[in-house]
């Protein structure tokens, strides 16, 4: 009589004695026992255990993958930023990289040059977010599954990827400085 009203979820589990039987063959009888206790009770959608556990781990599935997406494609807008940055950094220098390789720098000295400058911000934020995900990681651990929140080896993957990533954003425009022409140097001077 009160089920109308507050229309709550109930859910009862049934074992049964041999396990290969189908989820249905459970209905009837459970609705006779049901029906002898309360009439008005429903008893709707019966399933498996392993369907019922997949359907309620739905959401949490769907967010995980909502999550890594949104993640990749922070990854591909970080890898483009870093990209626009070094390329510019390049391009501002590109008198001073001449003037470099006029005095006898290495295309190889070029290339870490360019390379460091661009890779020192990318450390430092490593850092930053290793010590923000020590301190925050007790707010996620409920949802993370047999890994704890300052798991070593995930962070040092996830920072070995931002650093990979980072060094293949720094590619180009590094390969670009090392063949500025020395003349670039006496030209703009």
């Amino acid at each position: 009589m009160l089920w109308p009203l507050i229309q709550r979820s109930l859910v009862v589990v049934v074992r049964g004695a041999n396990p290969a039987v189908d989820a249905e063959t459970f209905v009837k009888p459970l609705r006779r026992a049901v029906a002898t206790v309360d009439a008005s009770l429903p008893l709707a959608d019966a399933r498996t255990m392993k369907s019922y556990l997949a359907g309620s781990l739905e959401t949490a599935r769907m967010n995980t993958l909502l999550l890594s997406l949104l993640g990749g494609i922070a990854l591909v807008l970080a890898m483009v930023g870093i990209y626009g940055v070094v390329s510019y950094f390049v391009t501002q220098r590109n008198h001073e990289i001449g003037v470099r390789l006029a005095l006898g720098a290495t295309p190889a000295a070029i290339w870490q040059f360019v390379v460091r400058r661009g890779l020192a911000p990318i450390v430092v934020g490593l850092m930053a977010g290793f010590a923000l995900s020590i301190a925050t990681s007790r707010v996620i651990e409920g949802q993370l599954f047999q890994v704890s929140g300052h798991d070593p080896v995930t962070l040092l993957a996830v920072g070995g990827l931002l650093l990979l990533v980072g060094l293949l954003a720094t590619y180009v425009p590094a390969r670009r400085a090392m063949k500025v022409p020395p003349v670039v140097a006496l030209n703009e001077g």
